[in-house]
């Protein structure tokens, strides 16, 4: 993956959101196995996989509420529950 990042590979590839962290994933990477793109693909329970992402999105947002001053837009780029 990083090493598509730093080709420039990633540039005209399909990408998927991840509605949960507000992330665009790209859908293929030539040589990256496709479960690796997509998280819940690589757990054996996908109740857990969802358990756990969203507790990983609320300890996202409760650390950023540390911050004070944030623009907006900044915020609204951040996981969403």
């Amino acid at each position: 993956m990083v090493n598509a990042a730093l080709n420039g590979e990633l540039t005209h590839v399909v990408y998927r959101k991840d509605t949960l962290f507000n992330l665009s994933v790209p859908v293929y990477i030539k040589n990256v196995p496709s479960e690796l793109l997509d998280p819940i693909q690589t757990w054996s329970n996908s109740e857990s996989y969802t358990k756990s992402a969203n507790e990983l999105a609320k300890m996202f947002i409760n650390n950023f509420q540390r911050f004070k001053n944030i623009p907006q837009e900044i915020i609204s780029s951040g996981p969403t529950i």
